[in-house]
């Protein structure tokens, strides 16, 4: 056979690979089915997607990161691998998405892929033998490209940020500019933070608790809050560092680096990323994260720090305050931002409880994930409950929640070409906008070029694209909702909204889409055609009970988590 296999950042139609004859062309992205019924007929040739990971490849992940625990720990007892390889876990699960494939590639089959780069240096490796490529992967016109490409779809405070995490991780430069307030000398409750989805879940645990005092910390710009609540400060990570890192340790910690880069070669997966560069990284993310540690050691000297929440334990930066304050003996909990944390599957959580919002997070977190029952506990931020009302009629807004869709190798045109059009006109015939409500990580100038090439003029007319975080206006003005798996589905459920999840485009691994549905967190579309079917679908719509979805935690029990160590703090 000759295969053909096209590249996630390639246009199937597009390119030097539309002049061959193929067998077969398999998609190394993610689109929806009828997608690949176009490009079949264009091909002449089915085309198909890769095979999706299940359960055993996951415990394999978990057992390769694993294989370098306790090679790499400084003096506080922190362990560097364990910190770092959570940034190789998504180029594994695509080492075994290929796997799958090779072993479907028989010895006499011709293999072509829309460009060289980590595919298809992976393929050789898996296949023992050479594979051709049209195009090469960093020429330096397409460096140049991709630079500029960045540079129109964001902002300039987002090329900031930007720049700053590449060249600034360790705060060498930002420190000398990050300002922050004098301590008050009372017992407060760390909050340390990277992205606003974060910070607007840990705000939401603090504001349960007005008399107690908490300071959220900022690792990057997007994490920052720029009117917290009263009972809560808020700091750049950036004004506690020091802006150097021990050299003495850095260099110790490098030589155990080189030992254990041997014992890493014994995994597969693991030598595969070695031979292939990836590990070229960990010297620089030694250096940053030291940097970064000493911050955090900062906060802990300068504040009157008592215990840690933590909204996200997967991000490495905000990882280290859960780690630090267990070494200190102080309470350590964390709860994730979002409605499931499929990381889970790969990752140990260090702290001494996870905060599930409901049974359905609690059931995804033991049953699939294997975390020990005993360490969840269910207890979401009380004012975070919705009443459950069935939307009127008088709603004006039919709202898409889109997502960053390529970050998992997604092709967001084409998932806009299967669905914008389709809700566009349900719009105009029920008399409704079409909002396209943007995740924070999305480019508003990058999805308005998709959103115009999926939409017709008359279509545009009719529909708005929103940034930012998610208002509750919008919600309040929402008639029906539609999405692939955000979990935006949780937070329209639990006002009675009318969510319908996309599962044909689920390109996820990690089973969100099921664990919505199971417990009644949106409705199942199984294609395209079906959203034509939603005004029918809703009239026969009725809302479920959510207290599976957010059960708040008694104010009480919050109180003894997270305040405890206060109380015997002041009375000291």
């Amino acid at each position: 056979m000759k295969l053909l296999l096209l590249h996630p950042e390639d246009v199937a139609t597009h390119g030097p690979w539309t002049q061959h004859l193929w067998d077969l062309v398999v998609d190394l992205g993610k689109a929806g089915r009828s997608t690949y019924d176009r490009w079949s007929e264009y091909f002449h040739c089915p085309v198909e997607s890769l095979q999706k990971l299940d359960l055993d490849d996951f415990a394999q992940i978990r057992r390769a990161l694993s294989s370098g625990l306790g090679a790499l720990e400084d003096e506080y007892g922190l362990d560097w691998w364990e910190l770092i390889s959570i940034r190789f876990h998504e180029q594994i699960e695509r080492i075994l998405s290929l796997q799958k494939l090779a072993v479907q590639i028989g010895s006499k089959d011709e293999i072509f892929l829309t460009r060289s780069g980590f595919y298809a240096r992976v393929l050789e490796l898996l296949l023992g033998r050479k594979v051709h490529c049209f195009l090469p992967a960093n020429s330096a016109s397409r460096r140049l490209r991709r630079a500029a490409g960045v540079a129109s779809r964001f902002s300039f405070p987002q090329l900031l940020q930007i720049l700053g995490d590449k060249y600034d991780a360790g705060y060498r430069i930002r420190h000398f500019v990050a300002r922050r307030e004098g301590s008050s000398g009372r017992p407060v409750i760390l909050l340390p933070t990277a992205y606003v989805n974060a910070s607007r879940t840990a705000l939401s645990y603090a504001s349960t608790l007005p008399d107690r005092d908490f300071l959220l910390v900022a690792t990057r710009q997007s994490g920052w809050i720029v009117h917290p609540p009263k009972n809560v400060s808020v700091a750049r990570l950036a004004s506690y560092a020091p802006g150097k890192y021990c050299k003495q340790e850095y260099g110790h910690l490098l030589e155990r680096w080189r030992q254990l880069q041997v014992h890493l070669n014994g995994d597969r997966e693991l030598s595969i990323l070695q031979r292939l560069g990836d590990f070229e990284c960990v010297p620089a993310l030694l250096r940053e994260g030291l940097a970064i540690r000493d911050a955090w050691l900062q906060v802990f000297e300068s504040e009157p720090v008592a215990s840690v929440l933590c909204a996200d334990d997967s991000n490495p930066y905000t990882h280290l305050p859960l780690l630090i304050a267990r070494e200190r003996g102080l309470p350590a909990i964390t709860c994730h931002h979002g409605a499931l944390d499929g990381r889970y599957l790969v990752k140990k959580s260090h702290a001494d409880l996870i905060l599930a919002k409901g049974r359905m997070e609690k059931d995804y977190l033991v049953r699939t994930c294997g975390v020990a029952e005993e360490r969840v506990e269910i207890a979401a931020p009380p004012e975070n409950e919705a009443p459950t009302a069935f939307p009127t009629r008088e709603r004006r807004s039919i709202v898409f929640f889109s997502e960053p869709y390529e970050v998992g190798g997604s092709r967001c045109a084409e998932f806009y070409r299967e669905v914008l059009p389709r809700l566009a006109d349900i719009a105009g015939a029920i008399g409704r906008e079409l909002v396209i409500k943007l995740h924070p990580q999305e480019s508003l100038r990058d999805r308005r070029r998709f959103v115009n090439a999926a939409l017709s003029p008359i279509q545009r007319k009719r529909t708005r694209i929103v940034e930012g975080p998610l208002q509750e206006e919008l919600l309040r003005q929402t008639y029906f909702a539609l999405t692939v798996l955000s979990t935006t589905a949780v937070d329209c459920t639990l006002r009675g909204i009318p969510v319908f999840l996309c599962t044909w485009l689920d390109g996820s691994n990690y089973g969100y889409v099921e664990q919505f549905i199971k417990f009644g967190a949106g409705s199942r579309l199984s294609s395209a055609d079906e959203i034509l079917e939603i005004p029918r679908m809703i009239e026969r719509f009725a809302p479920q009970s959510t207290c599976d979805l957010w059960e708040a935690a008694r104010p009480e029990r919050l109180e003894q988590l997270l305040c405890e160590p206060l109380k015997l703090a002041t009375a000291v």
